[in-house]
């Protein structure tokens, strides 16, 4: 697996995630004000490792420790380049009242820990929290607090812009020309054809060029290209790449990509 491959793996895990699956809780209750924190749900996680990693590319396990009473270490692995990878951290109990519950909510806090050890989230952490309006007797804020992402912290890991509809840098332009050539190789096809058909799933005209794209556009092109190139290294995977009306080409014989994926819903 390429370096370029490696970077658009770690890009697609640390992508922002969409506002609706962002929650908000009190750090902080003073009166009828509240410094919220924003966090997700365990299950959204656990959505963006399948949508990455593949169900089959992750794994997770638990351990719950006697020197910490309550505290839950997360191991979470990950299928790369041949061979796991895994990345641990702990998790505390909640407050809530159930002694079950508390326990429950320490084995998420400790996946969601370790899955920011993997960049899943962690644009979340540097993201100031907000004193906002709060009903002491629902204990919910009042109104819905805006996410706001410091500028000096608006870029992933690898340098890329992190805001959906900001135009990505010549860095991640190289990355993904990178595997473009690096697919187009394994699948005997020149780029331009794999180009061409990732214009097509993510219905821009042929004229776009890279640099145009923004980056919810050019984390869509990196999936497409990752997934096809993960399937090109299962025994089993026979791919054909799959004819479109309009196309001029032939697809070539034996192992080759469908491109069968849509473009993103939302966005």
């Amino acid at each position: 697996m390429s370096e370029a491959l490696l970077v658009c793996i770690m890009d697609a895990l640390a992508k922002p995630f969409d506002p609706s699956e962002i929650k908000w809780k009190p750090k902080t209750i003073r009166g009828d004000k509240a410094l919220m924190l924003p966090y997700v749900d365990a299950r959204v996680i656990m959505d963006r490792l399948d949508e990455v990693m593949t169900i089959g590319g992750w794994r997770d396990s638990y351990k719950e420790l006697t020197s910490e009473a309550g505290s839950v270490e997360c191991t979470l692995s990950l299928f790369i380049n041949g061979q796991w990878i895994s990345k641990s951290n702990v998790g505390s109990l909640s407050e809530q009242p159930d002694d079950g519950d508390k326990l429950k909510a320490a084995y998420s806090d400790a996946l969601k820990r370790a899955a920011v050890n993997w960049g899943i989230g962690r644009y979340l952490y540097r993201c100031a929290p907000q004193w906002v309006a709060f009903d002491p007797a629902k204990k919910v804020p009042v109104g819905h607090p805006k996410l706001v992402i410091p500028p000096r912290n608006r870029k992933a890991l690898s340098g890329g812009a992190m805001l959906p509809d900001s135009p990505i840098c010549q860095e991640q332009s190289e990355r993904l020309s990178k595997v473009i050539r690096q697919l187009a190789e394994a699948v005997d096809v020149k780029p331009g054809v794999i180009w061409r058909k990732l214009l097509s799933k993510l219905n821009l005209g042929a004229e776009v060029t890279m640099s145009q794209l923004t980056v919810q556009q050019y984390q869509h092109a990196c999936k497409i290209v990752l997934d096809e190139l993960v399937l090109l290294e299962t025994p089993t995977h026979v791919p054909v790449i799959a004819q479109e009306r309009g196309d001029a080409f032939e697809p070539p014989q034996g192992n080759a990509a469908p491109f069968a994926l849509e473009p993103p819903a939302r966005g």
